[in-house]
């Protein structure tokens, strides 16, 4: 019998401001289906940038939100849903994809 992988992802969450909260809300609605579907288990962690930041932090991209951000492969952004193992802070502090 073929023994099924479970995957355990962390995943940052960036909603940012705008309509990025209620994308990522359903974003994440969707991978965690699809983690019971599966079997998988999806820890999801939010940080603040933009606005949302300014507002609680002062500025919009703050160092810890960085390193949490680097500190995990896959990313929920406010531009857009993507898998990205590829890039690091310094992608997603110039703000590239």
């Amino acid at each position: 019998m073929k023994k099924e992988r479970v995957m355990k992802l962390n995943i940052v969450c960036i909603p940012g401001d705008g309509i990025g909260p209620e994308i990522v809300t359903q974003a994440k609605k969707v991978l965690e289906k699809v983690a019971a579907v599966y079997g998988h288990e999806m820890v999801f962690t939010d940080i603040l940038m933009g606005g949302a930041s300014i507002d609680a932090c002062g500025e919009p991209l703050t160092q810890e939100a960085i390193d949490t951000a680097y500190e995990n492969a896959a990313k929920i952004t406010f531009e857009n849903a993507y898998y990205r193992t590829d890039i690091g802070a310094k992608a997603l502090k110039a703000g590239q994809k």
